[in-house]
């Protein structure tokens, strides 16, 4: 069986996409499959490399890397003369073809989000994307970089192939892969309250239909913590937006439930409450606050120990009193660009952070907030050297100022 590839690309277009691929017509026994698109990009906050490869052909071609770097002023893309049309021959029984796209994230304190979607209409056609029979994917995550490590890569592997060798295939068959800085809106199943064991639900308002979620004080939740941002409730949707204060001697919210491993807040979230999630040790990795909170009181995380990386959402005017006090393994803070303020003692004792990214707004440090924070090594400001010098910074924070200071950052 022979199989013809023919993929032009160019990369003058707007959006990351391989679209309306040609399907040739397979006839009995013998088949050939010629296919034309387009790629090119979308750069909103995106700093990122993308390289392509196909396998199972004669010759095999491999696309050199993209730099996508939307913090340039005109055309944010280089290198892009490598990526001019190839012919690709393929003659494999029964090999399916490969194209394998490989993303890296090169931002450093924000996510890079990919996605493929479907543009279909072929018939007699066999699509895989990353092992898993083509219908739509899940948005993948491509962490941010800490400062000094090496780069977050994903790979997107999207295999087509003949789904019955005798007979044609009819139509045409397209893809877009989706590149984006800004976490993607999911729509999402609004299933009843009572399907959440491990969480209770309480009205803030009924006629607005807000609730507040806690931990199941009988039943605490344990493992990956996804809140959701809907639930039904007494026969009615309802929005979930606030975490509320804990007193830490009953122990509620979810106060040191020590065998959460990781947390996802919904988007319709608005406040995280006092202690909300202090004492919780287990959780690991990247604390995500999103851009809808506006209100993050004191103590909420302290002691989570194990968080290595937080990114503060765009909602935060004012980091309030040692919201993240000893989170211990807390390297890297990405500061959210509307903060202001950082209260007293926030992240005092967080002996291993290393690099703290802060934005023009900050006019107010308070005092201790890095108190004992031996191992803060640089601060990334995106403003100016006068700008950072006339921000009040308060007692107890040598290791803030002794930090390398680096400024005019483009995150």
């Amino acid at each position: 069986m022979k199989k013809k590839l023919k993929w032009l690309i160019n990369v003058a277009t707007i959006c990351l996409c391989l679209c309306a691929i040609a399907i040739g017509v397979y006839a009995a026994k013998q088949a050939s499959l010629t296919a034309t698109g387009t790629i090119g990009f979308t750069a909103t906050n995106v700093y990122a490399e993308v390289s392509g490869q196909t396998t199972n052909a004669q010759t095999e071609v491999t696309f050199d890397k993209i730099l996508i770097d939307s913090t340039k002023t005109g055309n944010p893309y280089t290198d892009t003369s490598t990526w001019s049309g190839k012919n690709i021959n393929f003659n494999e029984e029964g090999a399916p073809i490969t194209l394998t796209f490989t993303i890296t994230n090169l931002s450093t304190g924000r996510p890079l989000y990919a996605k493929v979607t479907n543009t279909s209409s072929a018939t007699n056609l066999n699509v895989k994307v990353n092992e898993t029979d083509f219908t739509e994917t899940e948005w993948l995550t491509i962490s941010a970089k800490t400062e000094g490590s090496t780069a977050n890569t994903t790979t997107v592997v999207i295999s087509l192939s003949v789904a019955n060798d005798n007979e044609s295939v009819t139509g045409s068959y397209g893809f877009n892969i989706q590149l984006q800085s800004t976490e993607p809106v999911v729509e999402e199943v609004v299933l009843d309250s009572s399907t959440y064991t491990t969480l209770t639900f309480s009205y803030i308002d009924e006629s607005a239909k807000t609730l507040s979620v806690v931990a199941n004080s009988s039943n605490k939740p344990t493992g990956d913590l996804i809140i959701p941002s809907k639930v039904i409730f007494n026969g009615e949707e309802c929005t979930v937006v606030s975490i509320p204060d804990t007193n830490p001697g009953a122990k509620s919210s979810f106060y040191d439930c020590t065998g959460i491993t990781s947390i996802t807040l919904p988007s319709t979230l608005t406040s995280i409450g006092m202690y909300a999630f202090s004492g919780c040790g287990g959780i690991t990795g990247t604390l995500i606050i999103p851009d809808s909170v506006t209100n993050l009181v004191q103590y909420a995380f302290q002691d989570c120990s194990n968080i290595t990386e937080v990114v503060i959402g765009k909602g935060i005017n004012i980091i309030n009193t040692a919201v993240f006090l000893r989170c211990t393994n807390l390297q890297c803070v990405y500061v959210g660009e509307n903060v202001t303020s950082i209260s007293d003692g926030v992240f005092s004792a967080c002996r291993n952070m290393k690099y703290i990214y802060f934005g023009t707004n900050v006019t107010n440090i308070g005092g201790s907030a890095f108190q004992s924070c031996t191992s803060l090594d640089t601060i990334y400001f995106t403003g100016t050297e006068e700008e950072w010098n006339a921000i009040t910074i308060g007692t107890d924070n040598e290791a803030l100022t002794n930090a390398t200071k680096v400024y005019n950052y483009v995150v």
